[in-house]
């Protein structure tokens, strides 16, 4: 039996490769019971050299190559993003054509549409890479549209699609969305939006497949830990270099938001004599957090640097779970970090950049416990820590019982991949 992931993004970015992971688990966990013994899964990402080294330690993976379309690598600068653009642009047409002409001959020339067509069914990797402004969703929807049209059972699984607000993406979007077979949205924002061009019977929600990544406490673990003070309050912190699409001065924005988070470091680790020890989430060339986070310790007073640590290593998403179920409270930007520690019972503050992290804190009824990164102020921020704080023994108790309650509708949901055995 072969299984086909397309569209995943890069072991580089945590949440991204949590995702994967967590989708991998999800597979082989269901046809296993299903008695499924010849199981071969083949991932398409954008960085496939490297991801291959890690996802190949994973039961029944086979292959890791690239996706269709593959801008990377490439110069951050804007002659490097024009040329990549068109890079893009040229073999998306290329691709179209030959596949046009020939869905054989497309076979034979793009290995990727040989391994699609040779599949009993093709998953699009979850997360939020569609919509919005994204006009480089353009080069997933490009890979979904032509595995759509190679017969296969196809299932988009764990997907924010946040409205697209250009009407040329919004209807190359809703026309390729319409040829897959099942959408599986993991937050009700998405759950909306398919509300209104997609047949009911065509989309059912889901938790966010990273809820299924298992925690992993090993020596690497052990030794990071040992490391950090332990007579201190421990709160988990990620942060990123967000570029304001809805701010009118996005360098005043981006300002605002690291003088809160250096706000919440100084007061707080007076008030609750805490550490904050930062997790390097997204270590991607070009989208770096640790970037960020030194930037924020350098603006620190003296007395504070000591009490915000920066994590440099290459932590696969099992390691950052386990790490941050030994803090005593986590505050994240980045959603999947958010989706880590809720899914290890640790109280959280969400800093939400994009709606979908609305959607998963509303999920789990901690709505409450959440700021959009537009609105937030030293005060408000400071005002939700200190409120999670206090809270933090109920909150632990309420995620003890809700993040089962995740995992089973994730587990439920998964009868879809039925439809690829054969």
């Amino acid at each position: 039996m072969k299984v086909t992931i397309i569209d995943a993004y890069t072991w580089y970015n945590k949440g991204d490769a949590g995702i994967l992971i967590g989708t991998l688990n999800q597979i082989n966990n269901f046809y296993e019971k299903e008695g499924i013994k010849d199981l071969k899964i083949d991932i398409f990402s954008f960085t496939p050299e490297s991801d291959e080294v890690h996802y190949k330690e994973i039961k029944n993976v086979s292959e890791v190559q690239s996706n269709l379309l593959n801008p990377y690598p490439f110069s951050k600068t804007k002659a490097g993003k024009s040329k990549a653009i068109a890079k893009l642009a040229y073999n998306s047409i290329i691709q179209n054509i030959t596949f046009k002409v020939s869905k054989k001959t497309a076979a034979k020339k793009y290995p990727q549409i040989k391994k699609m067509f040779e599949s009993d069914i093709i998953i699009v990797c979850g997360g939020g890479f569609l919509g919005g402004k994204k006009f480089n969703s353009l080069m997933h929807l490009h890979q979904i549209n032509i595995a759509a049209q190679l017969g296969k059972p196809i299932f988009l699984w764990g997907t924010s699609i946040e409205p697209p607000t250009n009407k040329v993406l919004k209807r190359i979007t809703e026309t390729v969305i319409n040829k897959i077979d099942h959408v599986y949205p993991r937050e009700e924002i998405t759950y909306k939006y398919l509300s209104g061009f997609l047949s009911s019977k065509n989309y059912t929600f889901t938790p966010d497949l990273a809820f299924m990544v298992p925690s992993e406490i090993n020596a690497k673990v052990e030794d990071l830990y040992k490391s950090l003070p332990h007579n201190k309050t421990l709160i988990g912190l990620t942060v990123r270099d967000w570029h304001f699409p809805k701010s009118s001065n996005k360098k005043d924005a981006l300002n605002n938001y690291k003088n809160s988070i250096i706000s919440l470091i100084e007061e707080k680790s007076a008030e609750l004599k805490a550490s904050f020890v930062f997790i390097p989430q997204v270590i991607f060339t070009g989208d770096d957090d640790r970037i960020i986070a030194r930037e924020i310790k350098n603006s620190l007073s003296a007395k504070c640097k000591d009490d915000f640590i920066i994590l440099e290593d290459d932590l696969s998403p099992q390691e950052i779970k386990g790490l941050i179920s030994k803090f005593d409270m986590f505050v994240g930007t980045r959603m999947h970090s958010n989706i880590f520690a809720t899914g290890a019972h640790i109280p959280t503050v969400a800093i939400a950049y994009e709606a979908k992290t609305n959607g998963i804190m509303d999920m789990l009824g901690l709505s409450k416990y959440t700021v959009n990164i537009e609105e937030i102020t030293p005060m408000k921020i400071n005002s939700l820590v200190s409120t999670c704080f206090e809270n933090k023994d109920s909150i632990k108790k309420h995620l003890e019982t809700e993040i089962p309650k995740v995992q089973q509708q994730i587990e439920k949901k998964s009868t879809f991949l039925r439809r690829g055995i054969v």
